[in-house]
């Protein structure tokens, strides 16, 4: 019988916050509901983050040719993406469960973990945020701008830039704006590291079917071993999705196997540093939501008055850009100015007016004297140095744990 029947569908916010709640402490019952030590809630403080963040907490974007191909062993045409050492052992389990079944060690007929099939790894978390920006800046174009009369007051893409500066202080920390923004959000999710992998694609806010399907099932305690063995971890909230545990002792062989020997070796050699990719993905980004903007509004009818007081009208036409404009009459610094700014406001405003001249006025010194990859780490570091006390992360919820444990004691 089904234990767990939360759902997004689920009436009244009570009764779906006692079924979430329900299946937090007894999915996996062991250690008073935290489960296992290779099952992780990838939905706690910094676990949000995992594959996403270096071990300073430093957004990273895998290097492309550190991905391996890997092939459905039942479907040719289905191919996914993954990180060359969690390939390998992502195979392994694979195999290994394939032996399982052949030898009756476990029923064979289980649609997800009798044949081990991928349906989801690695994906691109550039192409992603520009799906995702295009989405906001359409807002931006068609809503915002129209809706506030702001449209006479953009005539050029200096303009356009400057209102978005404006539409992000309005939408706030909840809809970043920068890759490193986004990468750190909600938006984006342990697919884009390359470490993870769904093998049934089931909807992780359903939980019945992850309880008949899996905890439920007679395969389910072999799958668990099997995975741990193979250096892998299942994901509390999905077990159908399993991802590479990077502290555990059985990933290493396959981590050494490509000059990895630790969790820094993994980050340094197989990913980049999305801040290094920050300002040139903002300024495509930008200048794809001018021309769009431009595109859907080719002119404006401008009103003047005369000095005798009367009203003069003048339709102006707005001109297409390309980045070879744009680069001739803005340099980096430009962009580097409302960065900061957008930074700001995605990580909840930290910095006053003050602050916020200070932290542009050395990173342009910076930029300019020690080169761009400098100036980049000299803001992230402002901000990163931050993430830990922000809410929701691990300093937080103890912080906050201890505050309502001395108010129930008083």
């Amino acid at each position: 019988m089904t234990k767990f029947r939360g759902n997004n569908n689920t009436e009244g916010l009570k009764r779906l916050m006692l079924e979430r709640g329900n299946y937090k402490k007894l999915a996996f019952s062991e250690n008073g509901g935290l489960g296992p030590k290779h099952v992780l809630d990838f939905n706690f403080a910094e676990r949000t983050q995992y594959g996403k963040v270096d071990i300073k907490g430093n957004p990273m974007i895998a290097v492309q040719n550190k991905l391996t191909p890997v092939t459905s062993v039942t479907d040719s045409s289905n191919t996914i993406m993954l990180q060359n050492f969690m390939a390998d052992a992502y195979m392994g389990f694979v195999n290994h469960m394939q032996r399982a079944c052949q030898l009756r060690m476990i029923n064979n007929d289980h649609p997800y973990m009798a044949k081990i099939n991928a349906v989801r790894g690695y994906q691109s978390p550039i192409k992603a945020f520009k799906e995702y920006m295009e989405a906001q800046l359409d807002e931006f174009n068609d809503i915002f701008l129209r809706s506030n009369g702001l449209l006479p007051e953009i005539m050029n893409f200096r303009q356009y830039c400057g209102q978005i500066t404006e539409f992000m202080s309005i939408i706030g920390e909840n809809f970043p704006i920068t890759l490193t923004g986004y990468h750190r959000s909600k938006n984006s999710d342990i697919f884009t590291s390359g470490f993870a992998v769904d093998i049934a694609g089931l909807d992780i806010s359903d939980d019945q079917p992850k309880d008949e399907l899996f905890l439920q099932d007679s395969n389910f305690p072999f799958y668990l071993k099997a995975a741990r063995y193979y250096g892998l971890v299942i994901a509390k909230n999905a077990p159908n999705i399993i991802a590479a545990d990077l502290s555990s002792p059985a990933m290493l062989p396959y981590m050494r196997r490509h000059g990895l020997y630790n969790v820094k070796d993994v980050f340094s050699e197989n990913f980049t540093q999305a801040r290094s990719m920050d300002l040139e993905v903002m300024k495509q980004i930008f200048l794809g939501g001018y021309n769009d903007f431009v595109r859907i509004f080719p002119r404006e009818r401008i009103m003047k008055i005369c000095k005798k007081g009367h009203t003069h009208s003048s339709i102006v036409s707005r001109s297409l850009t390309n980045i070879n404009l744009v680069n001739k009459e803005f340099d980096d610094t430009f962009f580097l100015n409302i960065y900061i700014g957008l930074r700001n406001v995605e990580e909840r405003s930290p910095f006053r007016t003050a602050d916020l001249r200070r932290i542009k006025r050395n990173a342009v010194f910076f930029y300019k004297k020690l080169g761009k990859e400098k100036g980049m780490e000299y803001i992230n570091e402002q901000f990163r140095q931050l993430y830990k006390f922000k809410r929701g992360a691990l300093h937080d919820i103890k912080k906050r744990t201890k505050l309502k444990k001395e108010a129930n004691n008083t």
